[in-house]
């Protein structure tokens, strides 16, 4: 039950109300998660089923949600208001506690003539069966996001003589805002950092009067250390991110296919933003766009550094940690339609080299990094040449979105037309900035003028 609103949704309620006066058993289910916001209406349902004859069962869901003195509390507080015939405790997500239900359900429903015909499998149409399919794939996939109002719609239902299936279907939804959530964003990242100074007080034995390359000399003698003399690079805590970078484009189906549609190349900010003003509108756009993400080496380095960065600032990322679930999040390793990292999955997380991404980009005739390297983003930096550090995290932003595009291709998820039309809408792109036109013009020469695929 809801607030109802309009006159549909008040003919909708009246409806259901209508429909529990005959039944034979009334479950009545609560969100334990957020219960005691809508403590109000469900106190006014509670008043209305004192009225129907039917047995009423309590089943209280979202269980994963909520710690044990919680339930318990939520679990007395609702007797108190109802006295109910049974209590079920229920996490439909995770499948737990269902089978209890469902076992009561069959022994307490009374014994009636069948409905339909015993060889009768349904009364619905192959059109309105297929549209549910899809509504429950949209839900599966897009859960708690998805807005309920989406509706589904199948246009052609036909089968073909090999016995294959052409379908063909609309999708509804009431704002423009719930047609991005349906169809989905990719978003491939990419961070520039510099040593950050400010952890060495606490973590050295260094005056704060020192200068910043004393300061970062004393990092790096700091690493060099602790890996006995292997490795200067720095640990993700000590970076300070002065770059993010990302290319956005819509994701839509076509004939069971991926297609890939370029909306933008750019970098977060302006050449003045801070660290936290970059980091914030990161985790800002993740919360907004949902996207899925796409990076080069972005779980082991970027994703832990903008981790970091955000709690050195105090910045919430709360959709990024709690959207999904167990086996499928931003978080969750092999989870490559949250996050695909190309590093790990081109190695197959391990099985094979971890190899950089200048490597791929030569192997695939892409041009890879053309004049700075990230050893220079320092030197850049400490000459305030911003913008061209945005310029080269841009690039680098490009060489990933065309690796993932030949990756998602050899998987087939998309077809070779579709990447060569997004391989020819990147360089339309390209025409737009000088540093994009010598991008284009480097990966003419490293493909031969065969950039795209045959």
């Amino acid at each position: 039950m809801f607030s109802a609103e309009t006159k549909l949704e008040k003919a909708l309620v009246k409806s259901a109300w209508s429909a529990i006066k005959d039944s034979d058993v009334t479950l009545l289910i609560v969100d334990v998660s957020n219960y005691l916001k809508n403590i109000e209406r469900i106190k006014t349902i509670f008043a209305r089923l004192q009225r129907t004859k039917g047995r009423c069962i309590l089943v209280i869901n979202k269980t994963d949600l909520v710690k044990r003195p919680e339930l318990k509390m939520a679990h007395e507080h609702l007797n108190l208001l109802y006295k109910f015939e049974k209590v079920f405790t229920i996490s439909a997500l995770k499948n737990d506690g269902l089978s209890d239900l469902m076992n009561y359900l069959s022994e307490v429903a009374p014994v009636s003539p069948w409905f339909y015909e015993e060889d009768q499998i349904t009364d619905s149409s192959t059109n309105f069966l297929s549209a549910e399919i899809t509504r429950e794939k949209l839900f599966l996939n897009l859960r708690e996001e998805l807005p309920y109002s989406t509706a589904v719609i199948t246009e052609q239902f036909e089968e073909k003589k090999d016995k294959s299936l052409v379908i063909k279907q609309i999708i509804f939804v009431l704002k423009d805002s719930h047609k991005k959530i349906v169809l989905g964003k990719d978003g491939i990242f990419d961070i520039e950092t510099i040593p950050d100074i400010n952890s060495c007080k606490n973590l050295l034995d260094i005056d704060d009067n020192s200068s910043v390359e004393e300061k970062r000399d004393a990092l790096t003698k700091y690493h060099l250390e602790i890996t006995n003399g292997q490795n200067s690079f720095l640990r993700q805590p000590f970076h300070q991110i002065v770059v993010i970078s990302f290319l956005l484009c819509n994701i839509s189906c076509q004939s069971g296919y991926e297609v890939f549609t370029l909306q933008e190349i750019r970098s977060g900010g302006t050449l003045n933003s801070s660290e936290k003003e970059l980091v914030k509108g990161f985790f800002n756009y993740i919360s907004e766009k949902k996207p899925r993400l796409v990076s080069f080496n972005g779980r082991t380095f970027d994703i832990p550094v903008l981790k970091y960065r955000a709690m050195v600032h105090g910045i919430q990322a709360e959709y990024f940690h709690k959207a999904g679930d167990k086996w499928n999040s931003y978080n969750q390793r092999y989870s490559s339609d949250w996050h695909c990292d190309l590093l790990e999955t081109l190695s197959d997380f391990g099985a094979s080299a971890r190899v950089k991404m200048n490597e791929v980009c030569a192997a695939f005739n892409l041009p890879g990094k053309i004049g700075v390297d990230g050893s220079q983003v320092m030197g850049l930096y400490d000459s305030g040449k911003i913008q061209e550090i945005r310029d080269y995290c841009e690039t680098d932003v490009i060489n990933t979105y065309l690796i993932y595009l030949r990756f998602m291709h050899h998987q087939g998820r998309i077809t070779t037309e579709s990447y060569n039309k997004s391989v020819e809408e990147l360089l339309l792109e390209c025409e737009k900035k000088e540093y994009l036109k010598k991008f284009k013009e480097e990966w003419e020469i490293t493909c031969g003028g065969k950039i795209l695929l045959p």
